[in-house]
């Protein structure tokens, strides 16, 4: 397997455990009893979290917009080999760009988690853990295919 090849994959499988901590972490916002299933202790609360005024932004909670980014990745890294070349371009700055804005969007939140709330999601830092591996890969990969 090359090192393309690895990334490539590195990225689908870091937006799919992203997209499911996303989707879980929306589950526990609307279903109390999952996240009380996610307290432990002080420290860890994700039903805290989800109901604090920044789970949300302009009315849409955070984690379906997380979920969203992460599918939109999956749709278009499972199509990127069928593109031409300029269209790859075109698609490998557009995620680059989706890419960067998430991994901001996370670190603002993982600070409003330790610094504002005093607590942390559990499911959240798993999908903040994930943005910051998709950020890893997609970033190395985009620049394996533009400086070919």
């Amino acid at each position: 397997m090359t090192k393309r090849e690895r990334l490539l994959n590195g990225s689908v499988l870091f937006s799919l455990i992203g997209g499911l901590f996303s989707a879980f972490a929306y589950r526990a916002k609307v279903d109390v009893a999952i996240a009380e299933a996610c307290k432990i202790g002080e420290s860890f609360d994700c039903d805290l979290v989800n109901q604090s005024s920044y789970s949300e932004l302009l009315g849409m909670p955070v984690s379906l917009l997380g979920l969203g980014t992460y599918i939109v990745f999956l749709v278009a890294l499972a199509h990127y080999d069928c593109l031409r070349t300029k269209t790859k371009e075109l698609v490998l700055t557009g995620l680059g760009t989706l890419v960067l804005i998430g991994l901001a969007f996370s670190l603002y939140l993982s600070s409003i988690e330790a610094f504002v709330l005093n607590t942390w999601c559990l499911l959240c830092v798993g999908s903040q853990i994930s943005i910051i591996g998709l950020t890893i890969c997609f970033l190395w990969l985009r620049h394996l295919e533009l400086n070919k």
